[in-house]
Formats: structure tokens, sequence, C-alpha cells
């Protein structure tokens, strides 16, 4: 991903250079003006909450009335649309791009490992763990690295379990809230990268972030915050995993 320019403590990318996709959208993009600080911003994001689900859920309706939907895939060879399509999850392959940072040639978050997060302690200065590729396991197509052979075990029993939400991306910019970046597409996900030190286990969750300012202020609302998360990417993915971040990283 080629990206010019920072906003923000949290260091959030703001501008990327065109590139070509691979698959198009109609989608309408909702433009936010910067505010002057984090406090602004989250006042703001919040404020524009309902008109931000009424957008999204008019999109969806529209899209699923036309018999489209905003992600084609690819199933042994045969191209199906997610939302009025039944799909199997364990052999969905996604079409990728640079704008959605979802390669399947990398490993997923540059290669740390997930189990490793669920004994962690964020507010101790607990740092992710990096996994090995001698110690890898395959998810939805998607390679993961562990630190151990008993990780990877751990993994390859429950790997929805420990898979991170919304595909590893930046959890407070899919949302809905965040002021800086209100997403409506996949092709807007490069805007999501994260840092792996910046996590949070909710519930049982893995949940991901690009800086400690997303990550409070997901954190400190999580029940609302996790519900519009769940609301964006299902519309995307249906009851599918969806597909991870293996690009995308501050």
């Amino acid at each position: 991903v080629v990206a010019t320019g920072r906003g923000g403590d949290d260091g959030h990318f703001l501008t990327m250079e065109d590139k070509p996709l691979l698959v198009s959208s109609s989608e309408p993009a909702l433009l936010v003006q910067p505010q002057g600080d984090a406090a602004a911003k989250r006042s703001m994001a919040k404020a524009s909450a309902v008109m931000v689900a009424v957008v999204v859920a008019a999109m969806v309706g529209v899209t699923m009335l036309a018999g489209m939907s905003t992600q084609t895939i690819t199933t042994t060879g045969q191209l199906v649309q997610s939302a009025s399509a039944d799909v199997d999850c364990d052999t969905v392959v996604y079409m990728t791009t640079d704008k959605k940072c979802n390669s399947y040639d990398s490993p997923v978050l540059s290669g740390f490992d997930v189990t490793e997060y669920f004994s962690l302690d964020y507010d101790a200065g607990d740092e992710a763990v990096q996994g090995l590729d001698e110690y890898t396991a395959t998810y939805m197509g998607y390679t993961f690295y562990f630190a151990s052979s008993a990780n990877r075990a751990l993994f390859e029993a429950n790997p929805s379990l420990y898979a991170p939400a919304y595909g590893g991306f930046c959890a407070y910019g899919v949302s809905g809230y965040d002021g800086n970046n209100f997403m409506t597409k996949q092709t807007q996900l490069w805007s999501t990268p994260v840092d792996v030190n910046e996590y949070a286990v909710i519930d049982g969750t893995l949940y991901m972030f690009r800086g400690s300012d997303a990550r409070e202020f997901f954190v400190e609302s999580s029940d609302t915050d996790i519900s519009g998360g769940d609301g964006l990417w299902s519309s995307w993915f249906g009851e599918c995993a969806g597909f991870f971040n293996t690009e995308c990283y501050m």
C-alpha cells in the first residue's frame, strides 16, 4: 500500500495513491471534515451516527433489491454475490486489491501470534508476540503464524475464537463512529491499518486498533462500537468471517 500523510496523535493514514480496482462499486463515499482534536472527532462521530446508520441501511437495502451486493466473491470458478446467494464460507475466495489489504500471499497481522493476545495484559505494557513460519495454520485461505506448536494446536481447534474481529483491521475505524473515517465500502479498508501492539480482548473476542486513542474510544463505548462494526462487516460478508488484514500496519 502506498500512503502519504498522517493525521492525529494516533498516526492515522489520511490519503493514498490511487490504484486500479479489480472490483468496482457504485456506493457513495461519505466525506468528513477534519476536527481539531480527538475529543472533537469523537463528538462529531457520535452526533452523526444516526445519519450514517440510515445511509448504510438504505445502501444495503438498495443493493439487495437490485440482486447485487457490496462484494463479489469467487468460489470454485463461479462468481456469486455475497448478499444474494448461498456461499460456502469454508471455501470462499475473495478478490484482492491493495486498497483492501487482503493479499493471500502474506501472513495475517504480519505473522504475530493471535492466540497470545488472549493472555497478554495491555495495561501492563505487554506487547504482541511474533509467530514463526515453522508453526503455521490456514484459516479461510489465510496463513497464521504461531510462536509454538501448542499455540498452533489451540488455533486449529477453534480458529473462529482466536481470529481477530473485522479481519484484523482497526475496529474503531470499522465501527462507524470514527470521526476520521466513516466506512461504507471495502476499498476504504486501506485507511484502517493497525498497530499490532494496540489490542483489546472484549467478551472473548480480539479487536485490533491503529493507535491508543482509537483503542480508548472503542473500549469506553464498546457495546455501541461493536454493534456498529458487526453491522457493517456482516453487510459485506454475511455469516462468513470475511477476508483478513495482511498488508496494512502502522
